[in-house]
């Protein structure tokens, strides 16, 4: 019977990751290493919007600057036909290391209104920006509003929560708190969330909420980022145990197909669209299924954010 070479499905899963990242166009990828590969993987994924059909949603009293409605139609006929919305996006999605604390924080996505798309396929740059929340089926569009210079306090504009309470106030649903929070000046609230700090909103409601977007850990990055990494490596580690244990069924399995397996064999940790697998070594034809591919939207990772209260709010309403 061939036997197991050590192998360690941590190390594949950050070379693959890695991978992943760079095949997607971002710079950074090949000088991240360790433990934040993964972390800044998940922090990049949740904001790189999956491409799938969504409704859009307008607050009421949307206004679309005339200069601009061409940019916008664009990107609603994007959103409900499933095609990609990232070329919308900041370019900041280019640099794993670069943190978006307003979606971060609240859980809103912002986009670039231009109407052409330049050489690295992203939308050319505008100062007014879509401010909106995505959800697995529904793209809501809270307002468009002029970004930086002499905009640089539009991150942290609490109105735009007043807006998501007064349009979609499920969406807040589980989140107030049972304590009240101080009033912040948007300057404070700018510098808290520049020192890696939380804080609590409260609105008009008179009610106190935790961070809509789950929050920031110190370093700036994604609470549900850190999270998600966390499950991810966990359940690496338990699906390597099992490949161990159940590694004999798996010579077997493969026998069958006619597939030689070697006297020492080396299996390696691979991630597909369709899947994460175990390949055998020399014949990466013969896989192992052992995971779901890693996603933001799917039930098993959701955390408590507007976007998966969005997808609860949607199945509420079918």
């Amino acid at each position: 019977m061939p036997e197991l070479a050590p192998t360690s499905f941590l190390d594949d899963w950050t070379r693959e990751l890695r991978r992943c990242l760079r095949e997607h166009g971002v710079r950074d990828a090949d000088a991240l290493e360790g433990r934040t590969v993964d972390l800044l993987y998940f922090a990049w994924l949740l904001r790189r919007i999956e491409d799938r059909p969504r409704r859009v949603r307008e607050a009421q009293g949307l206004i679309v600057p005339d200069q601009h409605a061409t940019g916008y139609a664009h990107m609603v006929a994007a959103a409900n036909a499933g095609g990609p919305l990232w070329p919308y996006q900041s370019r900041r999605l280019k640099r794993a290391e670069s943190h978006d604390g307003m979606f971060n924080d609240w859980a809103i996505h912002h986009f670039h209104l231009g109407a052409t798309l330049k050489g690295d396929g992203y939308v050319s740059r505008t100062k007014e920006v879509v401010l909106a929340i995505v959800g697995p089926d529904d793209l809501l569009v809270l307002d468009i509003r002029p970004h930086g210079s002499g905009h640089e306090l539009l991150w942290v504009e609490e109105d735009l929560l007043e807006i998501v309470l007064e349009n979609w106030p499920g969406l807040f649903r589980g989140l107030s708190l049972s304590v009240s929070g101080s009033e912040l000046t948007r300057a404070q609230r700018r510098k808290l969330r520049g020192a890696g700090l939380n804080a609590t909103v409260t609105l008009s409601n008179g009610k106190t909420y935790g961070p809509p977007g789950g929050g920031q850990a110190a370093s700036g990055i994604s609470v549900r980022a850190v999270q998600l990494g966390d499950r991810w490596a966990e359940a690496v580690e338990i699906v390597e145990a099992g490949v161990r244990e159940q590694f004999a069924s798996f010579v077997v399995e493969a026998k069958r197909h006619g597939v030689d397996v070697p006297d020492r064999a080396h299996l390696d940790l691979q991630v597909r669209p369709d899947g994460v697998f175990a390949v055998l070594r020399g014949a990466e034809h013969v896989r192992w299924p052992l995971l779901e591919p890693p996603g933001p939207q799917r039930p098993v990772e959701r955390i408590g954010d507007f976007a998966s209260r969005l997808a609860a709010e949607r199945e509420l309403e079918t």
